[in-house]
């Protein structure tokens, strides 16, 4: 049985804002579809390229941060009752 005793912030942050990078890419792209057929504005093909840079980069950012914030409570919660417990093959 091994124990997972602490997280590493600086990795959860590089994997967590690619990741969530990524997701707001496809957010952005559903969101940019949606408000084209939705709405009749024509002002939504300038905001299209804006959409497609602030929604993943502000999801990203938002993201790893939050999961550096986490790691850095699951290291003090885990120093104080030993961490988590799990079988590995």
């Amino acid at each position: 049985m091994a124990v997972l005793r602490r997280i590493g912030p600086g990795s959860v942050f590089k994997v967590v804002l690619i990741t969530y990078l990524l997701i707001g890419v496809i957010m952005a792209a559903i969101l940019a579809l949606v408000s084209a057929y939705v709405t009749p504005n024509p002002y939504v093909g300038v905001l299209g390229p804006f959409v497609f840079l602030v929604i993943p980069i502000a999801y990203g950012l938002v993201g790893a941060i939050a999961a550096v914030i986490g790691a850095a409570l699951y290291n003090i919660v885990a120093g104080w009752v030993g961490g988590v417990r799990f079988d590995v093959q």
